[in-house]
């Protein structure tokens, strides 16, 4: 099985990562970072097994943060000022797909729960599909980090399933957000990167299950001609 996680800088991309492929605290397979500074500069891959079965996971860079979207919407002008910057990020993400060559089982969007959605959000999934392909759309996740604040604020709305205080707080987004969640076939998994496998095995594992569950619907094969010459 084989993901790749894509979202913004801070929402927990790498954390994410180091979860499912079931590396331990001590031993991250994706470099982490408390501060707003990403610590993953190019595509990373790491390995690991699920149930007897290998799993490979892509971390990618921030391509999804505001003044990385900014630039690209600049690409076909190829401004000079970010002409270097465009190369960079279209060569991670030509990267992406040479770390993945039979293709990707999930492609995970990953997003922090509670975060206000904005329009510059609309243009960086509408710029990703745009490369990627629309049947990318059909094996995309949307992920939703932070499950304990949100099994939190359940608890004090007084909400007994979490799942169901997370419909809700996805029916006040923008539409553009609701409508790429029905896209997707309303595939969103909450995670919680504070489980410890040592210390709550059950749920660690339990988030990891269902995760892979979604991811195994099915597969995204690689689209050559989106790779073919997007760096030159």
């Amino acid at each position: 099985m084989t993901v790749v996680t894509i979202g913004k800088t801070g929402n927990g991309k790498s954390a994410t990562g180091n979860k499912i492929a079931g590396a331990r605290e001590t031993a991250e397979t994706f470099p982490t970072s408390d501060g707003a500074e990403s610590e993953t500069e190019v595509c990373l891959h790491g390995y690991g097994t699920y149930e007897g079965r290998p799993i490979t996971v892509i971390d990618t860079p921030g391509i999804l943060d505001t003044n990385v979207v900014k630039k690209m919407s600049s690409c076909g002008s190829w401004l000079p000022a970010y002409r270097e910057d465009q190369k960079r990020i279209l060569r991670e993400l030509t990267n992406m797909y040479t770390m993945a060559p039979d293709g990707f089982d999930a492609i995970l969007i990953v997003v922090q729960y509670g975060v206000r959605f904005t329009a510059e959000d609309a243009e960086a999934l509408k710029l990703l599909t745009a490369f990627m392909g629309e049947k990318a759309e059909g094996h995309m996740i949307l992920l939703l980090t932070r499950g304990d604040q949100a099994a939190l604020n359940a608890r004090k709305k007084g909400v007994s399933s979490v799942d169901d205080y997370v419909k809700q707080w996805i029916s006040g987004m923008p539409e553009w957000v609701k409508d790429f969640i029905d896209r997707i076939g309303d595939r969103w998994v909450l995670f919680n990167n504070l489980l410890d496998a040592h210390e709550n095995p059950v749920a660690y594992q339990g988030q990891r299950r269902r995760l892979i569950e979604v991811g195994r619907q099915g597969s995204y094969k690689r689209r050559n001609s989106i790779i073919k010459g997007s760096t030159n």
